[in-house]
């Protein structure tokens, strides 16, 4: 399978814009592919200071990695928690669909931490369903 792992970076609210909280996201995602996919190639999409809970935010790292996934660059897809992707339950199915459309069938997550170490102690993926609920 060729393409890259495309980890998912957001956080709402970065009071000091100093993007610290996505700046851990990117090094907990790093450690997490390199352990779990060796070798593959990681591609890093970040929203500092964006909610995922409003239709009118704009998120260009989303829409980016969006049509990433859409033109088969994406083969895995990373992110400290589902929450940073989308929010919105409607949203969640649009992506969901686009992801089982590139043959992408989980979204893989490790709990935030302190460190970037431990993204790797705690590892998970879970199925391309909405927030909530459960699937296949």
């Amino acid at each position: 399978m060729s393409g890259h792992v495309a980890l998912y970076l957001r956080i709402s609210i970065d009071r000091g814009g100093r993007a610290e909280g996505v700046d851990v996201q990117e090094r907990q995602g790093r450690a997490y592919a390199a352990s779990t996919w060796p070798g593959i190639p990681v591609v890093a999409y970040s929203d500092n200071d964006l909610s995922a809970a409003s239709d009118d935010v704009w998120r260009p790292a989303f829409e980016k990695l969006r049509q990433a996934v859409r033109d088969g660059q994406v083969t895995r897809i990373w992110a400290v928690e589902q929450s940073r992707l989308q929010r919105r339950e409607v949203g969640w199915f649009e992506l969901a669909a686009e992801l089982t459309a590139a043959g992408i069938t989980e979204v893989h997550t490790s709990p935030a931490t302190a460190s970037s170490a431990s993204a790797t102690k705690s590892p998970g993926s879970r199925p391309c369903s909405p927030p909530g609920r459960s699937g296949k």
